[in-house]
Formats: C-alpha cells, structure tokens, sequence
C-alpha cells in the first residue's frame, strides 16, 4: 500500500512538471552602474550592455549565463601626471601637444539564477548572481604621438583589475500572455574583491593595500527573446 501512494505521487509531480511550460530565451541588457566604495576612487558612473542565455521554468525559476561590457568616460585619476608640463599638457615625440584622454572599462562574465514569485506569469523577481570580472583604464592617444602610452608601455597605465564577484538581485519580471514580450528591471550590487594584474610605478592605490573592495550599485533593463519553448503539451494526473 505505501509502495502504490509513492508511485501515485510521483506520477502526479511527473504530470505537473510536463504541463509546466519551459523557456530558452537569448537575453540582452543595458544598464548604469554606481561605483562605490575603492571603486569610487578610481571611476565614477559607468553604463555597461550585455547578452547571454537563460533557461526559465515554468516553476519560476531561471538559470542564467551571461556576458557584460563596462564602459564609462569619468576616470578619478591620472596615470600619466608625472609626464605633464606645468600647463599640464603632454608633449608627443613631434614636439607637439599630444591628445591624450581616458576611458573607463571593464567586463563581467558569470552564471546567475532567479525565482519569479508568479512563476510562469509577471511577478517580483529575486537572486543573484557570480562570476569574473575586470576594471581597467583605456589610455587613448589620438595624435599617436606620446611615446609612453604605445606598445609594451601601455599596460602600466591601464590599471588592470581582476577578481571574483557576487551580485544580490531584485527587481520584476513581466511576461505577457504569449510569452513573447518578456524582460525585466532590476537593481543590483555587485559585490567584488580585486587585485591588480600587475605592478606599475604609476599606481598611486597600491601604497596601502594590495586588495580592493571594488563595489557598485547599478539598475539595468533586460529584454528576453524565446529561442524555443518546452512543455506545452499538457499533461495532468489525478
């Protein structure tokens, strides 16, 4: 009798799953960022885009991979003080004032999963996420004129940081009837710990420490594209 109550439970949990209707969708996203903590000593606001995949069940919940790219103009330091005349320009190989500026840069890679309180319909979402990433200072030279900032040299003045992050989530996730119209908007930290990649006598952060609590707080839209649906056949047992 227990042996023939299993089997019936089972096979109910079996019917309800296959009548849950599964999603692979193709996700891209655009969002702004707000470094704080170390971060916030180095850059300010940054917007970042990014595409991946995600798996979404029709319990809720959605696993997901996704890559991101970082990237801003407000640069809090300067790498190349040490080279600047006392008007402070830079002069280039030709004599000339060279056009130097920087750039902000980073990119994220990682998996993250979330569970949709109304489950295959609209509803509050939360999770998080984990993955790599990295920040770094584009150095761009338009007049390709100053010497230091070419070839070999450039990377002692990008900064390059690296490290692990893990990012807390919660935002809303809307889908229409069809499935077809589904995105989110969420809020998020991303929470980081970096080091830099490698030694440069140019870096001004490395006197006291060499770990970084490379934190931010950012918003960003999501907009899902159904790629194939699972599950649409339903299926009950009573």
């Amino acid at each position: 009798m227990k042996q023939f109550f299993i089997t019936i439970f089972f096979v109910s949990f079996l019917g309800n799953l296959i009548s849950q209707q599964n999603i692979l969708a193709f996700k891209s996203a655009y969002g702004l960022q707000l470094p704080y903590a170390d971060l916030s000593q180095r850059y300010g606001a940054n917007l970042d885009v990014s595409v991946g995949l995600e798996f979404q069940k029709g319990n809720g919940l959605s696993l997901g991979i996704a890559w991101a790219f970082l990237f801003g103009n407000n640069v809090k330091y300067d790498a190349l003080k040490t080279f600047r005349e006392p008007t402070g320009i830079l002069i280039g190989v030709d004599g000339l004032a060279s056009d130097v500026y920087y750039r902000s840069r980073g990119q994220q890679l990682g998996l993250d999963v979330s569970y949709n309180l109304g489950k295959d319909k609209s509803g509050l979402v939360f999770g998080g996420g984990l993955g790599i990433l990295t920040y770094y200072t584009a150095v761009v030279d338009d007049s390709r004129s100053f010497e230091q900032v070419l070839g070999k040299y450039q990377s002692l003045y990008t900064l390059k940081a690296i490290g692990p992050y893990v990012k807390p989530l919660l935002g809303y996730h809307y889908k229409s009837s069809s499935g077809l119209i589904n995105g989110k908007i969420l809020f998020e930290t991303t929470l980081s710990l970096t080091k830099f990649s490698q030694d440069s006598p140019y870096n001004e952060f490395l006197a006291n420490k060499s770990t970084f609590a490379d934190h931010s707080f950012g918003i960003k839209l999501v907009w899902l594209l159904p790629l194939r649906k699972y599950g649409e056949t339903t299926v009950k047992y009573f």
